[in-house]
């Protein structure tokens, strides 16, 4: 099954910007004293991993668009197009922001002030750019109008995605220990709410034709598999001893991204005309 166009730079953008938004709350709200010295490298980690998928994700889109379609997303055609493009460029230098306060060497009690601020900001301008991404994503067809879960899977998907792949850094550079359980339990919280959230969504979608059906006119299961089951499997058998923490939280982090990828729904293009996005708000 391949993925609807448009997923693959989508869920980048998702697991991305989900990865800055939790990063953003580690560094605001975790103590920034010498005994808390070792979550910079989990941090930096972090944060370069979510500048990759970044790139990765402008890339896709503009790698897999017409040279029209890439003048249109460049241009941001759309009110919403370009709060979404604001805010991804507050996010970015935010981000870079973040970075170069969490630089070993620098210190004082500005220091800890401005970490808090830069990483509360920057969890804010990561939670707006994936819903006004969601809303521009949403927003293309006609009649543009906005389906009622599409923020909601969204965000949820990117919750996931960058929650798992912060607790694998994390699990990966520092002894989590007993930790590591808490951290697959909320990620199958996080996964059932994303696959309950996807499924009623996609379903939205296929009833009002914004998205085809699969085979015999019923979606495909294995997508709330990877999203639900696969963090329910890895805290069972974590749990009989069978396997490390890291490699399971890893596990979890790539099926999330597949499940998100395998459910996002096929929606129609958008009109070709600039006249037809008009009336978007």
């Amino acid at each position: 099954m391949r993925p609807a166009p448009g997923a693959l730079p989508a869920v980048l953008s998702a697991a991305g910007f989900g990865l800055l938004l939790w990063l953003g709350v580690s560094v605001a709200v975790l103590p920034h004293g010498t005994g808390m010295a070792a979550l910079r490298a989990p941090q930096m980690w972090a944060l370069l991993l979510a500048l990759g998928l970044l790139c990765a994700a402008a890339g896709s889109a503009l790698a897999g668009a017409r040279p029209r379609a890439a003048r249109e997303l460049l241009r941001a055609a759309t009110p919403w197009q370009r709060r979404r493009n604001l805010l991804v460029a507050i996010a970015v230098v935010l981000a870079l922001a973040t970075g170069v306060l969490l630089t070993p060497g620098q210190g004082g009690a500005g220091r800890v002030l401005a970490l808090s601020f830069a990483g509360m900001s920057l969890a804010g301008a990561a939670f707006g750019a994936v819903t006004a991404d969601a809303v521009a994503d949403a927003m293309q067809g006609a009649p543009a109008t906005l389906p009622p879960l599409a923020v909601p899977a969204r965000l949820l998907a990117a919750l996931l995605t960058g929650l798992a792949l912060m607790f694998a850094l994390l699990s990966g550079l520092l002894a989590v220990g007993g930790g590591g359980f808490r951290m697959l339990t909320i990620l199958l919280v996080l996964g059932v709410l994303a696959a309950a959230t996807q499924w009623l969504d996609g379903r939205h979608a296929r009833r009002d034709g914004r998205a085809a059906a699969g085979p015999a006119g019923r979606p495909a299961w294995w997508p709330w598999l990877l999203l639900a089951g696969v963090p329910g499997l890895a805290l069972a058998t974590a749990s009989l001893g069978v396997g490390g923490i890291t490699g399971w939280l890893w596990v979890v982090a790539i099926a999330s991204f597949a499940g998100s990828l395998a459910a996002w729904p096929a929606r129609p293009p958008a009109p070709v005309h600039g006249a037809g996005r008009a009336g978007q708000a």
